[in-house]
């Protein structure tokens, strides 16, 4: 079965300016500093975390979290056998990717380098 991840939503996040910044620094960061490797996907980004109970429970509450503020993003947790990783899928089109890119960078994050050079492959 096939399924369409693209959506007609707008990509804007529904957290005001002062709430973004406070939910970049306070959750992304943390949680996206675990990520062992990036890769670009033709309509978004895949990450991959550390495959431990705790951090899964971080990947879930973060997605909880954001489908509430960004309904655009389409997500996706793969544990791939032999279970050493997860790995988080960011999907919904171009614009999606531009959107994560940018917010990576205002958090001034080592992904966003990673993110930038994938991008730019």
């Amino acid at each position: 079965m096939a399924f369409d991840l693209t959506s007609d939503l707008p990509v804007a996040c529904t957290l005001s300016a002062a709430e973004l910044r406070a939910r970049g620094e306070d959750v992304v960061a943390p949680l996206f500093a675990r990520v062992q490797h990036v890769q670009e996907l033709p309509d978004g980004y895949q990450f991959a975390f550390p495959a431990e109970a705790d951090g899964v429970r971080d990947l879930l509450d973060f997605i909880l979290s954001e489908r509430a503020c960004c309904p655009f993003f389409t997500f996706q947790l793969t544990f791939d056998s032999p279970h050493e990783s997860v790995w988080l899928s960011l999907r919904g089109g171009e614009s999606v990717k531009e959107f994560v890119a940018a917010s990576f960078a205002e958090l001034d994050m080592p992904l966003a380098r990673a993110a930038a050079a994938a991008s730019a492959q």
